[in-house]
């Protein structure tokens, strides 16, 4: 630490992880079951329409009876339509596993315990940044997930070159607890937890981070505190772990930092937080694109991977063929459009989409169309091959990779593959 004071402090200081639990019930009887006091501290509340690229990471048992099975709350940042970027704490375990999947929920709402159950998405998918140590606080502290279904969101920036990082005042957004009571509340609706706020912070420090194998990050940590010359006192708190700090850098906001730890005077008492620590994004940002890319639902495959496909290098990746699919066009092409169209996709990051061969197209399995469909539905249909009229038709049934020959201005779906 660079402050003497600060450093004083922060001698006797307990560092806490920043989530807010319910405990109503088991959740998970691991050590991040921390007490709930009274997230973004004085925040003032976001709606729906505003933020909406940041939302809630949940994890519960029971989602339609959460309140009574216990639940957590983080906050995380849409980076695509179906990936979110938060905290690895949020989604790994004391002991270094990760937290089922099946037990983790996001929605971008603006209140957590009002928002309708169709307005949640199931995770599917979690990646954690290599280094991160789940016994320490100052490791790599990122997380990218992928959700089974879109969210309607706004474009994002990641900072990448770390000039963002020394810009100031900054902001950050959280679903965490908003007053500044010393008492465990009765209930989370008493705390203001799980309601969308943003708050002003300063970027006071950066730091070095340390991975799991020693090696260091270079001004890895952001430390932020109040941003000062206000009344009003403005701090992260529990359950705004894994939220964004933005920073305008000439009228464009930036993501440079991801919510990590917060630190405080006494145990659970977020009135007496000094300062909070945010991971940068500049280090991590090539990683972070990497998964963005492989995990987006633009060119990934539907639902669940499993044994056959996963979702890989911008597409659904046929894993004992070793060829990547994309997502079928959303409207039937002639044989030069559909040529045209895989000429010209980007999708999940890639631009090297081409028209598949028949053979390509006939080593697709049953049941291929649930993964490849737009629209979720199991009807088969014909593809085009990169030979004019011939298309191959992918459904169930025994039809199924059967070879057919039509006008080549006869419009048919069109599907690209690249290796």
């Amino acid at each position: 630490m660079k402050h003497p004071l600060i450093f004083t402090l922060l001698t006797t200081a307990l560092l806490m992880t920043a989530c807010s639990v319910k405990e109503a019930g088991p959740v998970d009887n691991d050590t991040e079951a921390r007490t709930v006091i009274r997230g973004i501290l004085n925040g003032w509340e976001a709606d729906n329409d505003t933020f909406r690229m940041v939302g809630s990471l949940v994890r519960t048992t029971s989602l339609l009876n959460m309140r009574t099975a216990g639940y957590s709350i983080c906050t995380g940042t849409l980076i695509a339509k179906n990936v979110v970027m938060t905290a690895a704490h949020c989604v790994v375990k004391a002991d270094g596993s990760t937290h089922p999947v099946n037990q983790l929920f996001f929605t971008n709402r603006d209140n957590v315990l009002e928002a309708n159950l169709n307005k949640f998405r199931e995770v599917t998918s979690v990646r954690v940044v290599k280094g991160y140590n789940a016994g320490t606080l100052d490791s790599p502290d990122i997380a990218i997930i992928r959700l089974k279904a879109n969210l309607k969101t706004e474009k994002v920036v990641i900072d990448g070159d770390g000039v963002a990082a020394s810009s100031n005042p900054t902001f950050a957004v959280g679903y965490g607890l908003s007053g500044t009571s010393l008492t465990t509340p009765a209930s989370v609706q008493d705390t203001g937890a799980g309601i969308r706020r943003f708050g002003v912070l300063k970027i006071s420090e950066r730091e070095d981070l340390v991975s799991q194998d020693g090696s260091l990050t270079a001004y890895g940590k952001l430390i932020t505190n109040d941003f000062g010359g206000s009344t009003i006192y403005q701090q992260v708190c529990h359950g705004d772990s894994g939220g964004p700090l933005f920073a305008n850098v000439a009228g464009e906001f930036r993501v440079v930092g991801v919510a990590a730890t917060l630190t405080a005077l006494l145990p659970g008492q977020c009135s007496q937080v000094i300062e909070s620590s945010f991971i940068a994004t500049a280090p991590f940002a090539s990683w972070i694109k990497e998964k963005k890319e492989e995990l987006s639902s633009e060119g990934g495959c539907r639902g669940l991977d499993g044994t056959d496909f996963v979702t890989a290098d911008g597409g659904c990746r046929l894993v004992q063929a070793d060829l990547v699919f994309s997502r079928e066009s959303n409207v039937r092409k002639n044989f030069n459009g559909a040529k045209r169209y895989c000429d010209e996709l980007e999708q999940g990051g890639k631009s090297d989409w081409r028209l598949p061969t028949e053979a390509e197209l006939k080593a697709l399995p049953l049941g291929s169309i649930e993964k490849l469909a737009l629209d979720g539905s199991t009807v088969g249909y014909q593809f085009w091959t990169n030979v004019a009229r011939v298309r191959v038709y992918i459904g169930e049934g025994a039809n199924h990779g059967k070879s057919y020959t039509d006008g080549q201005i006869a419009d048919r779906n069109a599907i690209c593959v690249r290796r």
